[in-house]
């Protein structure tokens, strides 16, 4: 299956339109189309980006996880993604931020998104942050989801 074909099952499965991924991602919605439509692939760091705002594994937006398919974590994973569940999306970009600058060791290669707001940041522009944060500020239903 394409990616594109698998993104616009998800997309529907998930109940997200384009535009609303653009605006949780911060994805221009152009770009967004041409992954839907099949004229473009993402590039990793969007395709980070993309999973995070869907809020699924990466191997699932890339087609190759399904609903069935076990993960399989150690229980350090484990306590780290219930630890990331109780967060808000303030202390998730950060988290996020952090682990592409330890990955990267350097903010040009950030994605561009992260790079925009930490740019932001850096220069003290938070009102842009605060702006995203607060347009994204919700938490999945982890009620009946944990990981033991």
């Amino acid at each position: 299956m394409s990616f594109a074909k698998h993104f616009k099952e998800l997309l529907e499965n998930l109940d997200l339109t384009q535009a609303g991924l653009s605006r949780a991602s911060g994805i221009p919605s152009s770009l967004i189309s041409e992954y839907y439509n099949g004229i473009k692939k993402p590039a990793l760091a969007n395709i980070i980006v993309i999973a995070n705002a869907m809020n699924i594994p990466i191997d699932m937006l890339v087609g190759n996880l399904n609903d069935n398919t076990p993960i399989v974590l150690n229980d350090m994973e484990k306590k780290l993604i219930n630890s990331i569940r109780e967060m808000n999306v303030e202390q998730r970009f950060k988290v996020y931020d952090y682990a592409a600058f330890a990955e990267s060791k350097s903010m040009r290669s950030m994605p561009p998104v992260n790079r925009e707001v930490a740019l932001a940041a850096r220069d003290g522009n938070v009102d842009k942050k605060r702006e995203f944060i607060k347009q994204n500020d919700k938490k999945p239903d982890t009620s009946e989801d944990e990981f033991e």
